[in-house]
């Protein structure tokens, strides 16, 4: 395709660059692993990728799968305590 001045346009990539998987397998994990309470949207926002773009990824299912679980699980924990302290108040 000729441009302006009758030469060849330089082709130029369109979109976003192409991530490092290994390197956001690599953060994912430790993000997982130093965060009390793991939240992927912020793991997202902090890493510069996006949501889907994990989902879409089968490397990344079982780091995902760790993170939910981890997050439920200080949720859960989180609740019972708040319940413990409500009849240690009340009684």
């Amino acid at each position: 395709m000729a441009g302006r001045n009758g030469k060849e346009a330089a082709k130029r990539p369109v979109g976003r660059p192409p991530l490092d998987r290994d390197k956001i397998l690599a953060d994912l994990e430790s993000y997982i692993s130093e965060s009390d309470l793991p939240v992927l949207a912020e793991f997202c926002y902090k890493h510069n990728v996006w949501r889907q773009y994990l989902n879409e990824h089968e490397e990344f299912s079982d780091a995902l799968k760790k993170l939910f679980t981890k997050k439920e699980a200080c949720l859960e924990i989180g609740a019972l305590i708040f319940l413990d302290y409500r009849t240690l108040v009340v009684g």
